[in-house]
């Protein structure tokens, strides 16, 4: 999980994995390590399902750019990543886990710093490297309450309401987050999103 107050700095985030299917990965969180939710505004969070590298706390979501700047969760797979990690490590980027998500947070990240292009056209110019699916939430530092959100192949669902927005990969997350969802909006992703 990554949070962060609207005024920007740093991000604050907590990563942990469990391989017991049956905890509850909220309580986990809290319990392990509680945020400093006060004054917090925009946060992205992610329980995944170890398809790529080991159940650790490495390779959890969210992860992020060399510069700690950009967060990313991600529901998908990117078949292309290893390609992408070899040009990155070749430009000096270093990797501390083996997810594709990790190789989307470095890329997003390179075009970000190196190119100077803001969030959005950093997220843009990385998607078309992509071969593969994909649901991503991106957050950045420099775009405090901003929230980029973009799929392919994998679906995104925003329920829109008085008291927030809210991103999931599956409408069952937004019950869980918001209880009934009679009274929100809900509507299925099928471009690039960008909220502020």
């Amino acid at each position: 999980m990554a949070t962060m107050t609207p005024s920007g700095g740093n991000m604050h985030i907590v990563k942990k994995s469990s391989p017991d299917l049956k905890e509850d990965p909220i309580k986990m969180v809290r319990e392990v390590a509680p945020l400093p939710l006060t004054g917090h505004s925009i946060g992205i969070a992610h329980t995944r399902w170890a398809t790529v590298g080991s159940i650790t706390d490495k390779n959890a979501h969210p992860h992020t750019d060399a510069s700690g700047k950009i967060a990313v969760v991600h529901n998908g797979s990117i078949f292309n990543k290893q390609e992408i990690r070899k040009e990155l490590k070749e430009l000096g980027y270093n990797f501390y886990g083996q997810t594709d998500t990790e190789v989307i947070a470095k890329l997003i990240g390179h075009y970000h710093e190196g190119g100077k292009v803001d969030i959005r056209e950093a997220t843009k110019k990385a998607m078309k490297r992509f071969q593969g699916t994909y649901g991503l939430a991106v957050m950045c530092s420099d775009y405090p309450e901003e929230l980029v959100v973009t799929c392919h192949g994998s679906p995104l669902y925003i329920g829109v309401g008085d008291d927030g927005t809210f991103v999931a990969s599956n409408p069952s997350a937004l019950e869980i987050i918001l209880g009934t969802l009679s009274s929100w909006g809900i509507r299925k992703l099928q471009r690039l999103i960008y909220m502020a």
